[in-house]
């Protein structure tokens, strides 16, 4: 037995499942996946090469974050201005409109340039900003109505994503922006081509103002689009076109699935996707695929001896692999659940993590994970786990999007599977009650 109390705390601190990799973390934590599209996108990014916007697919928690930190250390090597802007920690993503996304692309980059001492020129911005004031207050019939560009500037959280130095994602949130809160009739009145196209032309301004005073092109990173619920995903991307007339390049995140039901998309972007790990066969979970278990061992190794431990003498032998299986390979689901475990094993006062608080860890994730589900949920992921068959795209799409169904690549082949946590029993009839 232990001898030496467990530092409980550092533990915990290394394991928290709601902030991504930055800083420091990020050099010590990260782990290359083998199916990772980052090298590829990294080459389709390369200066002087002509290429669409790109898009990275993936569900929530596969670590889409961290793998772009990634992308935008290394191309920011290439003579890129790389601008970091994170939407889900700056703007309301429950009201968010096309026009919320261009004002934070046009925001971040004047503000991360004046915070690199480049002096952009103010005009750009504040321009932009009125212009935007003028015609919402047209459409509200509100000449009094403006936007303060300082306020925008103020709640917008974005950086230069500097190859020498570590991402400062890590610092606390601000509070987020209020969206612009339009209704349906003005968002349709205010994404009109005509105007969106002014919008992107006046952020053009500004992405060459950026380019000519720093040297170097400027590359925006998006991040947090996938956070945003289908249907108003489907809103957004319906004017998405207006992207494509960006001069610098771009990056962004999309949820999973979102565009097999946009198939623009697909003519306009380079999509990329980024499932969860692997770890088992299509249709055979008793078909291991070690990879996959060995790079989850490996996330988590790097954690616990960033505590001071090592793996093998922390966690009872096959406890981590039982964590791993139920995760289903989501990155942020195993970090939460090992969390969860050690804060049992402190409970329990155990010396090391033993099954039992994996026990206990997994069955409080069961019930968070099956609480909000209704009957008819129940019914159809009954029904998919045991054909595989899409009764409905809708209802698919939604699964997919909470996490539900998990999405997996092997070869060429996408394919889908309900999460370990919510597997029912054959013959399984009543798991909702």
């Amino acid at each position: 037995m232990n001898t030496t109390p467990v530092d409980w705390t550092a533990l915990v601190n290394r394991f928290n499942p709601l902030l991504p990799l930055a800083g420091e973390q990020w050099e010590s934590f990260y782990v290359e996946r083998e199916d990772s599209p980052i090298p590829l996108m990294a080459l389709v990014l390369k200066p002087g090469r002509l290429a669409s916007p790109l898009l990275l697919a993936g569900a929530r928690g596969s670590g889409k974050t961290s793998a772009l930190v990634r992308l935008g250390r290394e191309l920011g090597r290439e003579a890129y201005t790389v601008i970091w802007i994170d939407l889900n920690a700056s703007l309301d993503v429950y009201h968010f409109s096309i026009l919320d996304l261009l004002l934070a692309l046009g925001g971040g980059a004047y503000k991360v340039a004046s915070e690199m001492q480049l002096a952009p020129d103010p005009r750009y911005w504040q321009e932009m900003v009125t212009a935007l004031s003028t015609l919402i207050g047209q459409v509200r019939n509100d000449a009094t109505y403006r936007l303060d560009p300082d306020m925008l500037l103020a709640t917008l959280v974005c950086a230069r994503v500097d190859p020498a130095a570590p991402l400062p994602l890590d610092k606390e949130l601000k509070t987020r922006r209020p969206s612009l809160e339009l209704t349906g009739k003005e968002r349709e009145a205010l994404c009109a081509g005509a105007i969106l196209r002014e919008m992107v032309q006046r952020i053009n301004l500004i992405f060459a103002d950026v380019a000519e005073r720093s040297g170097c092109e400027v590359l925006v990173i998006a991040d947090g689009l996938d956070k945003i619920e289908p249907a108003l995903a489907h809103e957004i991307f319906e004017h998405a076109m207006v992207l494509t007339e960006l001069q610098g390049r771009a990056v962004y995140t999309l949820p999973y699935g979102f565009y097999k039901m946009a198939g623009n998309l697909q003519d306009d972007f380079e999509i990329y996707e980024l499932p969860n790990v692997r770890l088992h066969a299509d249709k055979n979970r008793a078909a291991r695929y070690e990879p996959g278990y060995a790079m989850l061992h490996e996330v988590v190794r790097r954690r616990v001896q960033a505590a001071g431990y090592t793996l093998e003498t922390l966690v009872s032998p096959g406890a981590l692999d039982l964590l791993i299986d139920v995760s289903g390979g989501v990155l942020r689901g195993l970090v939460k659940l090992f969390r969860s475990a050690v804060l049992w094993a402190e409970l329990h006062q155990h010396d090391t993590v033993i099954f039992e608080d994996v026990q206990k860890a997994i069955e409080g994730e069961c019930r968070i994970r099956r609480i909000a589900l209704t009957a008819a949920d129940w019914d159809y992921l009954r029904k998919f786990q045991r054909s595989g068959h899409r009764e409905s795209e809708d209802e698919f799409l939604l699964h997919l999007h909470l996490g539900n169904i998990l999405t997996y690549a092997e070869g060429g082949q996408i394919w889908y599977a309900v999460h370990p946590l919510l597997l029912l029993p054959e013959g399984s009839e009543d798991a909702h009650e």
